[in-house]
């Protein structure tokens, strides 16, 4: 797709990423540095999935596009549901992290106790209406499109057991 972007006339690369080339982060000493934002990528985080992984990798690959005159846009996008308007889902549902996450907590009638791990869900036309919106302003900028008010996955787990599952709360 680069080398497509700087075929004859150039062309302003779009490339969408996650959240997740956050990675995991080892315990610093408050260290500001380990503080993931638009403006950083390399935090000396590491990875335990490939996805993830090579979202990375590939975000380097722009980084250097960009480093050489080229111009694009990384919108790391959070977790995406269903549409807010008409409640349709993708087709490979049975793919989606967040509906595989739920789906084995209904099977598996448990859950890891872990109150502060919190989860992000933002509607598929929000996402993608941010994204369009974003595309049109500036170059060489990175985006998170990721919804703040997150919430628990001990909050998901008193959700699910208020409509009738049964889910037990297990130590981590």
């Amino acid at each position: 797709i680069i080398e497509f972007c700087k075929h004859r006339k150039p062309k302003i690369l779009n490339f969408m990423s996650t959240v997740a080339v956050m990675g995991l982060i080892k315990k610093s000493s408050n260290n500001t540095e380990d503080i993931f934002t638009e403006e950083n990528l390399n935090i000396q985080q590491y990875f335990i999935d490939p996805y993830s992984e090579s979202k990375y990798k590939a975000e380097l690959k722009v980084q250097e596009f960009i480093a050489a005159g080229g111009e694009a846009n990384v919108f790391r996008i959070g977790t995406i549901g269903a549409s807010s308007l008409t409640g349709i889902f993708q087709k490979n549902i049975h793919e989606n992290y967040f509906t595989r996450l739920i789906n084995s907590i209904i099977n598996l009638k448990m859950a890891p106790y872990l109150p502060n791990y919190n989860q992000d869900y933002l509607p598929v036309d929000i996402v993608s209406n941010s994204i369009i919106s974003l595309s049109l302003l500036r170059t060489n900028r990175t985006y998170h499109i990721y919804n703040s008010n997150t919430f628990s996955l001990y909050e998901m787990c008193l959700m699910l057991q208020a409509i009738g599952y049964q889910v037990n709360l297990v130590d981590y």
